[in-house]
């Protein structure tokens, strides 16, 4: 299946699944306060949380508030359904574009994902932004929250897509292609890009998604409408966190790693339970394994269930 297809699949999957969830029996887990982020995760990451030493897996939009920074490292805790504190590197903390934003040879949407590089003069900061398209630009501070902002997918009017044999640097000229000129971006390969124009051995091209940019690369590098890798694995969950909870490492483990909150949906998993504790994994941007009280656990309605 063409991976444009497969995410609209996926995605209208995961919203059957959540229609009928709520229709038939919708998540009441109290959900207490949040803490306001510092920041967001723009990188995948690993959280080495302080007490214990267990590994919580971040992904890119996960919310976290900034304690310190220390020698490459940042202290963080986690803000939203799991809480939880320990360190991380630094590089993966960035901020997401308010707005769209206007940069050279494209622009930057609203949800995308940047790493702060510097602050300069006149409200102006240069970002780098993360993920399958990879380029530094120079945007209003003003313009960058640590709020979430999702980013809404807009269908290029070109259907012609090609695919990146490999990371490719794209040139604002045709002529540029295989100087030491420097590149406007660089696209990660197996990502879809639109086809443009073509001169000779060289292709325009133009990324879509959260960061558009177009340039100029060898076509050699491309395949015409490629597949573009397997479609993402998700998780599923199966039941609801009514009440706030300690998440274990062990099931008899004493003192829990993290929290948590009240409403947090889980996967649980296969692995036998005991009669206390229900071994599960968080769903969203925060994946985080452990042991729970079986008694903070709801199963959730499911489609056709």
């Amino acid at each position: 299946m063409h991976r444009r297809a497969r995410q609209v699949a996926l995605a209208s999957a995961m919203a059957a699944f959540a229609g009928a969830a709520v229709a038939g029996d919708p998540p009441r887990g109290r959900r207490p306060p949040r803490e306001p982020p510092t920041h967001a995760i723009v990188d995948p990451a690993a959280l080495v949380v302080a007490s214990g030493g267990a590994t919580i897996r971040l992904r890119p939009g996960a919310a976290v508030s900034l304690v310190r920074r220390r020698r490459g490292r940042a202290v963080v805790r986690l803000v939203g359904d799991v809480r939880a504190i320990g360190t991380v590197d630094a590089a993966a903390l960035g901020l997401y574009v308010a707005r769209d934003v206007d940069v050279p040879d494209g622009r930057l949407l609203e949800g995308a994902l940047v790493r702060v590089v510097r602050r300069g003069r006149g409200g102006v900061a240069t970002v780098e932004t993360t993920g399958a398209v990879r380029g530094r630009f120079d945007v209003p501070a003003d313009a960058l929250s640590a709020q979430r902002h999702e980013f809404v997918y807009r269908m290029p009017p070109n259907r012609h897509f090609v695919t990146p044999k490999r990371d490719t640097a794209l040139y604002r000229a045709a002529a540029s292609v295989g100087t030491r000129a420097p590149p406007v971006a660089v696209i990660r390969g197996g990502v879809e890009v639109v086809l443009l124009e073509q001169m000779d051995t060289r292709a325009k091209v133009r990324s879509h998604g959260p960061v558009e940019v177009e340039g100029w690369a060898l076509a050699s590098d491309f395949y015409d409408e490629g597949d573009g890798g397997p479609a993402p694995e998700l998780l599923s969950p199966t039941h609801e966190v009514v009440r706030t909870a300690g998440l274990y490492a062990t099931p008899d483990a004493a003192e829990p790693f993290a929290e948590l909150r009240g409403g947090a949906l889980v996967e649980a998993s296969a692995d036998p339970a005991t009669p206390a504790r229900r071994k599960v994994t968080t769903v969203g941007r925060v994946n985080a394994t452990g042991w729970v009280d079986r008694r903070a656990l709801r199963r959730l309605a499911t489609p056709g269930g």
